[in-house]
């Protein structure tokens, strides 16, 4: 009987508080119809035309403007005459004659030429020619691929121009060359300069050796391995040149081999 009762009560309950659930969300869903009535209602303002006073009888109290519109009376200022002194001062007739005399030295320099500004402009001439002349001695050019038609350079150089397509060089070289087990083993060491000659396409035209090591094996191996590693590609298109000349160093020393 307890558990009945309890379950009674529970379910009293559970009814109970669906009911004001259901009571509140019906309140809140007609809030604003309930309180309608309570709120007053909005007065609105009435706007009233406003009279203008007319134009004609604003009266003007300013001296200087008309009394009925805003324009300014002209003033009239009286022109006191101004003196001009017709009489040339002391320092216009000095430089009238100062003119003169300028005149008269320009007539005489047309007249009979002026020797000294050719003289001038002579020796400027001569000195210039003196100069490039030695600059030509001194200075053969830069070994400059847009200019000329065939260039020797050194392996090694700075010259931005060359730089990017010798390290491609220098790459594929690497790949073929060694130092012979041989000449290890004998103690063999030196330095091999081999000049390389290449066309536009980068295919090997020639080679020849400007300086021997003193051993056989060690230049061979130079000259094997720029032959291996042959061709090198063709010369970048801002090139003219017919063909290039490449000095490489080739060094062999008991710490290895290295250009």
């Amino acid at each position: 009987m307890k558990k009945l009762e309890s379950k009674i009560k529970k379910q009293k309950f559970i009814i109970i508080s669906i009911m004001i659930h259901l009571l509140i969300i019906m309140i809140f869903q007609n809030y604003n119809l309930f309180f309608k009535g309570f709120q007053k209602p909005l007065k609105y303002l009435e706007i009233t035309e406003i009279d203008i006073p007319d134009s004609n009888k604003i009266i003007n109290d300013s001296g200087r403007l008309a009394k009925n519109s805003n324009k300014v009376i002209e003033e009239k200022i009286r022109k006191s005459p101004i003196k001009n002194s017709n009489k040339k001062s002391v320092d216009s007739k000095k430089s009238e004659a100062s003119n003169k005399v300028l005149s008269k030295e320009e007539k005489k320099i047309t007249e009979k030429g002026d020797l000294e500004t050719k003289n001038k402009s002579e020796k400027k001439k001569l000195a210039d020619k003196s100069s490039k002349s030695t600059e030509s001695l001194f200075n053969p050019g830069p070994t400059d691929p847009e200019s000329n038609d065939e260039v020797t350079v050194d392996f090694n150089t700075q010259e931005f121009k060359y730089i990017s397509y010798f390290l491609r060089i220098k790459r594929k070289i690497e790949m073929t060359w060694s130092y012979p087990t041989s000449s290890l083993q004998r103690g063999e060491t030196g330095q091999v300069v081999l000049k390389i000659t290449l066309n536009k396409k980068g295919k090997l035209i020639n080679s020849e050796i400007l300086k021997s090591s003193g051993y056989a094996d060690l230049d061979n191996e130079a000259g094997d391995a720029v032959y291996q590693a042959a061709p090198f590609g063709p010369f970048p298109s801002a090139w003219t040149l017919n063909k290039l000349n490449v000095n490489i160093t080739f060094n062999y020393s008991p710490q290895g081999w290295y250009y």
